[in-house]
């Protein structure tokens, strides 16, 4: 009797501590692979579409597509060709066909009736906008859980900036391979980073449900054997 009660208590405790995980925001870098995390936008103004408004119809154009979640800096693409006289807002004779205007957000340049964006609505997380989805499994869930756990945060401070300001976050090499890693970029994925902390609240909350069950239990049996809680 005693040791239920022990463990009663001990799992009461344990079911009373949990963490709520959240992360979003702009991404600072540097050269020497330092991450920091700080509330911000991502440095777009209006929306991602070309032209005066709406949705598009009628006559193709050029359009922007959504481009990276976050702006940072442009990238190459080498199945896209760079653009030379397109513009936004245009007019464009063949459907489909893309260029690339090579701006930090990464967006290109669509030929088509309509606006890509549906107006400016970016990014696209729609089921349409999407392949190959697989949903995670228990066991990848945990293991993304224990990842994001395991990070290694550290206050730094950039070799380009004046002395004194201080940041907080990780450093990259201590942590890649790993979603929450943008290693072409040398900074953190944001949706990755985020999605962790998604999948260790989830963890947490079962973990924590289970433990109220057994709690729940063990009282059960404590008060079916006439002792007082």
């Amino acid at each position: 009797m005693q040791q239920n009660l022990w463990r009663a208590g001990l799992l009461m405790a344990l079911a009373s501590c949990a963490f709520y995980l959240a992360g979003c925001g702009s991404v600072e870098k540097s050269g020497d692979g330092a991450t920091d995390v700080s509330p911000a936008g991502d440095g777009r103004t209006g929306g991602a579409g070309g032209g005066t408004g709406g949705s598009g119809g009628g006559a193709s154009r050029w359009w922007l597509t959504c481009g990276d979640p976050v702006c940072t800096t442009w990238r190459t693409k080498p199945d896209v060709p760079r653009c030379s006289t397109e513009a936004a807002g245009q007019s464009c004779s063949t459907a489909g066909q893309r260029c690339d205007p090579m701006n930090e957000c990464n967006q290109l340049l669509l030929c088509s009736t309509t606006d890509p964006t549906n107006g400016g609505n970016c990014p696209i997380s729609r089921r349409q906008a999407k392949r190959d989805i697989s949903y995670l499994t228990v066991a990848e869930r945990r293991a993304y859980r224990d990842q994001l756990l395991s990070l290694r945060l550290a206050t730094y401070s950039y070799k380009a900036e004046a002395p004194g300001r201080r940041h907080l976050g990780f450093i990259i090499e201590d942590v890649e391979p790993s979603v929450a890693v943008d290693p072409e970029r040398n900074m953190v994925d944001l949706y990755g980073y985020m999605s962790l902390t998604v999948a260790a609240a989830q963890e947490q909350a079962r973990t924590i449900e289970a433990l109220r069950r057994e709690v729940d239990s063990l009282r059960r049996e404590v008060e079916r054997a006439g002792c007082k809680r």
